[in-house]
């Protein structure tokens, strides 16, 4: 019984931090809401706005299936008027060899981002939200 108590524990403990790391970073897809529960993984290599970095981020990766324009937001129903402040950037490329694509900081309504850009069929996209303002929980949308 110890051992499945340490086995689950163990199984837990790795999905709660999948994506604190580029290369742990959790697939998404288009359409669908995400929740940010506590932002506390590895930081951006570099930012893709003006600005600083936060010292911790929360890592997701998207392969887009066709040519198309996607939109990155926070600016979300369940997000307004709860003083959340949000910020993200876009990367392709690699995990050992990232470059900045996009990303925002205030766009949407009060502190909440939402940006839009263009994406190429089969490429890999990482969008990380960092704690620049903040670590609150919130939700995005791609």
């Amino acid at each position: 019984m110890k051992q499945f108590y340490f086995f689950s524990l163990f199984l837990f403990s790795s999905f709660i931090y999948a994506q604190n790391t580029c290369q742990d970073a959790i697939n998404i897809s288009l359409e669908t809401v995400y929740h940010v529960n506590t932002i506390d993984g590895n930081p951006a290599p570099t930012a893709c706005t003006s600005g600083n970095l936060g010292n911790v981020a929360e890592w997701y990766v998207f392969t887009a299936p066709q040519d198309m324009e996607i939109m990155v937001t926070s600016n979300l129903t369940q997000n307004q008027g709860q003083g959340i402040d949000t910020n993200f950037y876009v990367y392709t490329g690699s995990c050992a060899n990232l470059v900045c694509l996009s990303g925002d900081d205030d766009s949407g309504i009060g502190y909440l981002s939402v940006k839009t850009f263009n994406v190429i069929a089969n490429t890999t996209y990482y969008i990380v939200w960092d704690n620049r303002w903040q670590i609150n929980t919130f939700d995005f949308l791609v």
